[in-house]
C-alpha cells in the first residue's frame, strides 16, 4: 500500500519524492550533530550555502528548526516530522542509495528501480510505465524530439501505462526495427505505435522484416520509404530498447538449431540491437538487420534500457558491460538485488 501511494503521488508530482528525501537528510543531520552550524552543515552535506540558506529558510518558515547561537537543532515538530519521514521513506532512500550504487558499478548514467519481482508477477512491469514517462518528460525539451522504439514483451507491457506529455514538447516515435516473430504485439512498430498514443506524439513504422539476409538488407537500403526511417533513426534525441535472454531471443526469432548451438557454446546471455553478448560484454554473434544498430547509439544522448525480474539479472547485467555511459536502466527490486551480487 505504500510503495503503491508513493509512486502515485511521485506521479503527479514527479519532484515530491527528490524533494521529501533532501529535507530529510537535513532534518537527520541537524538531529544528530545539534547545535550545528550552517558552515559545518553544508560541508556535511556538500551543499553550496546558498541552497543551504534556502532550505533553512524554509525548516523556520514551518518552526521544524529552531536557530540559536550555538547553531541549529531541530523543535519538538521537527522531531516528530523526522520520525514520520523515517518510516515512510525508510525504503524509499535505502533505493535511493542503491540506485545509485548500482549505476556506479554498471558504470551508466542512471537507475532507477521500482518495487517487485517482474519475473514472478507482470504487473510490476506496470511501474515502467510512468517511470519512463517521468524520463521522457524531465529529458526531452527540445521543439521537436526524434525517439527510437525497439520491441519486446517488456516494453508492450511499458507502453501501455505511459502517460499523457505537455504537447509543447512534440514528440515523434520512430520504430528502430521490423518485425519481430510471430508475436505482433511485441513488435517495435505496435509498441511506438501505442506509446505514441498513450503519451500524445506522432509515429513512424518501419515496414521490413526483422530476420533478412545481408544481401535483401543492402537492398532494401535503397528503397526511399526506408532511406528516409533510417535518417531519422541517425538523428534521434532518444531511444527506448529492452535486453532479453540470448537464448529466449534466439527462439523468437526464429535463428535455426546452428545458430542456437553456437549460442550456447559461446555462453550467450544477453541480446540486444541484433547482437548477443557473453557475460564479458563481448558480442559473440550479430544478425544482418535494418534499423538502429549497436554502432548507432554513441551519439545519441539519451538511452532508455527497460528490463526487470530476477531471470532478467545475468542478461541485464552481460549488457551493461558495454552499455553506453549515457544509458538509463529502468529495472526492479528484483533484478537490480541479483546484478549487484553478480557484480
Amino acid at each position: 500500500m505504500k510503495d503503491s501511494l508513493l509512486l502515485s503521488l511521485n506521479t503527479l508530482v514527479p519532484d515530491l519524492l527528490e524533494v521529501a528525501q533532501k529535507r530529510y537528510h537535513l532534518l537527520s543531520e541537524i538531529q544528530k550533530c545539534a547545535p550545528i552550524g550552517r558552515r559545518v552543515l553544508a560541508d556535511r552535506l556538500s551543499w553550496s550555502e546558498r541552497t543551504l540558506r534556502t532550505e533553512i529558510e524554509f525548516l523556520k518558515k514551518e518552526q521544524l528548526i529552531q536557530v540559536s547561537r550555538e547553531g541549529m537543532s531541530l523543535t519538538s515538530e521537527g522531531v516528530h516530522l523526522l520520525g514520520e519521514l523515517q518510516n515512510l521513506l525508510k525504503e524509499e532512500v535505502s533505493m535511493s542509495e542503491q540506485e545509485q550504487l548500482l549505476a556506479q558499478q554498471l558504470g551508466i548514467q542512471r537507475v532507477v528501480i521500482v518495487p517487485g519481482n517482474g519475473s514472478e508477477d507482470v504487473k510490476v512491469y506496470e511501474q515502467f510505465g510512468p517511470v519512463l514517462t517521468e524520463q521522457l518528460h524531465r529529458t526531452l525539451r527540445k521543439k521537436e524530439n526524434i525517439i527510437a522504439v525497439l520491441g519486446g514483451s517488456t516494453l508492450r507491457s511499458t507502453a501501455e501505462f505511459m502517460q499523457a506529455i505537455p504537447s509543447h514538447y512534440p514528440l515523434c516515435f520512430v520504430s528502430g526495427r521490423g518485425a519481430l516473430g510471430n508475436e505482433t504485439e511485441w513488435q517495435a512498430n505496435v509498441i511506438c505505435e501505442r506509446m505514441a498514443q498513450k503519451v500524445g506524439g506522432s509515429y513512424l513504422p518501419l515496414y521490413v522484416p526483422e530476420s533478412i539476409r545481408k544481401e535483401t538488407c543492402q537492398s532494401l537500403q535503397k528503397e526511399p520509404s526506408i532511406q528516409r526511417i533510417l535518417k531519422l533513426l541517425q538523428q534521434a534525441d532518444c531511444v527506448i530498447h529492452g535486453i532479453g535472454d540470448a537464448i529466449s531471443m534466439a527462439s523468437l526469432r526464429e535463428m535455426d538449431e546452428n545458430e542456437i548451438n553456437f549460442l550456447k557454446k559461446e555462453k550467450a546471455v544477453a541480446e540486444s540491437f541484433g547482437c548477443f553478448y557473453n557475460a564479458r560484454g563481448e558480442v559473440i554473434y550479430q544478425l544482418p538487420r535494418l534499423g538502429l544498430l549497436r554502432e548507432d547509439l554513441n551519439h545519441i544522448p539519451f538511452i532508455y534500457a527497460v528490463a526487470g525480474g530476477v531471470k532478467k539479472a545475468e542478461a541485464i547485467c552481460g549488457y551493461m558491460k558495454q552499455a553506453p555511459k549515457q544509458t538509463c536502466l529502468i529495472t526492479d527490486q528484483s533484478a537490480a538485488d541479483r546484478i549487484q551480487q553478480l557484480n
